[in-house]
């Protein structure tokens, strides 16, 4: 079972009107992602999701293979949400995703990341 399977264990992409009807919502993909990040060794689970998207061993995620990796295992995540969370982990902005950027995303805090993507400004 593929590391994006394992996030939303078979979760059918209904977001029970949290979206726009078009598959998985940005905020039901990160309580789901935060959900099973936490529910394993912390660096173990960024590992693993990192290693599911960089399936080429290239160090680094390409948009691309984020694409290809979301519409290979998890095709109810429209793409444009796909490419919300890729512009959000790509920090330095060179079009790939390294290692360094994946982990300091998801080390800082994801509902930061959620209200940055929703042009909110996080609450304290």
């Amino acid at each position: 079972q593929s590391e994006l399977a394992k996030i939303f264990g078979g979760d059918d992409g209904d977001d029970h009107g949290e979206g726009d009807g078009e598959g998985l919502s940005l905020a039901r993909f990160l309580a789901a992602a935060r959900e099973r990040f936490y529910l394993q060794d912390r660096d173990e689970a960024i590992r693993n999701a990192f290693r599911a998207f960089d399936s080429h061993g290239h160090g680094f995620i390409s948009r691309q293979a984020c694409l290809a990796a979301f519409g290979a295992h998890a095709k109810f995540v429209p793409r444009h949400v796909v490419e919300l969370i890729f512009d959000e982990l790509d920090i330095d902005r060179d079009g790939k995703v390294s290692y360094r950027d994946f982990v300091s995303v998801w080390n800082n805090d994801t509902h930061a990341m959620f209200h940055r993507l929703h042009g909110h400004k996080p609450t304290a």
